[in-house]
């Protein structure tokens, strides 16, 4: 499985590990499709249960089932889905957003090592769904969030299906946020982002301090990808 670490660097990791795993539930989330009760289940696993090393993530795993009544039938299962998180523990997703005629995507604002780590803290956004029977990764968006203490410079994102009439609706994502001139350096972070330069070039063109960020994300071959982007 590869993954982005601390740094936004290509890792890779095995599941399960040939040594020791160490597994537990960590929430979960319900939600009704074609008139049946569903439940996600969500749950971390690593190598130990130690629970130290900010930079070091957990295993993210999800299990969904359906009511048929007095019991319940696991529908589909995927124990790893993302590595994720922080002290060897994936985060649980939050919501939960129908995107598509019985399609739902589970949301996770978290991220590698989403801990205290300085003036700024950021969060990456991760949208998990079923397809061909699996649940599974279906797009992840590094710093769809920033906050920062004395609210200089953040974000936030938002999303929206723009047709749930469809089996996978296109995805709009929008971000808002607020720039401010002093950010302790923080800008040779934001270098890296794909999208600041063209946002840096429009707030010095209009002389503006706040934006709005529209990406258009359509569903190919079992993923996201972007299609289109809008700044404002």
């Amino acid at each position: 499985m590869k993954y982005l670490d601390f740094d936004s660097e290509i890792q890779t990791d095995t599941f399960p590990d040939g040594w020791a795993n160490y597994t537990e539930a960590i929430g979960s989330l319900n939600y009704r499709g074609d008139g049946i009760q569903n439940q996600a289940v969500f749950f971390s696993s690593a190598r130990d249960f130690s629970g130290t090393g900010r930079l070091n993530m957990g295993i993210l795993g999800i299990s969904i089932f359906e009511n048929r009544g007095s019991f319940w039938v696991l529908k589909s299962f995927n124990p790893s889905v993302a590595v994720e998180g922080t002290f060897l523990r994936a985060h649980c997703p939050q919501s939960v957003v129908q995107i598509g005629t019985s399609n739902f995507a589970f949301i996770l604002d978290g991220g590698n090592a989403n801990v205290a780590g300085g003036y700024y803290s950021y969060r990456g956004k991760y949208i998990f769904g079923e397809y061909l029977g699996k649940p599974k990764l279906l797009l992840f968006v590094p710093d769809a969030a920033c906050e920062s203490l004395d609210e200089l410079t953040h974000w936030q994102t938002k999303i929206e299906a723009i047709d749930k009439n469809t089996p996978f609706s296109d995805l709009l994502l929008v971000t808002e946020g607020f720039y401010h001139p002093d950010n302790t350096g923080e800008e040779v972070f934001w270098k890296d982002m794909v999208w600041w330069e063209p946002v840096q070039n429009f707030l010095k063109k209009t002389g503006r301090t706040d934006f709005k960020i529209i990406d258009r994300y359509r569903f190919e071959d079992g993923r996201y990808v972007l299609a289109g982007r809008e700044i404002e």
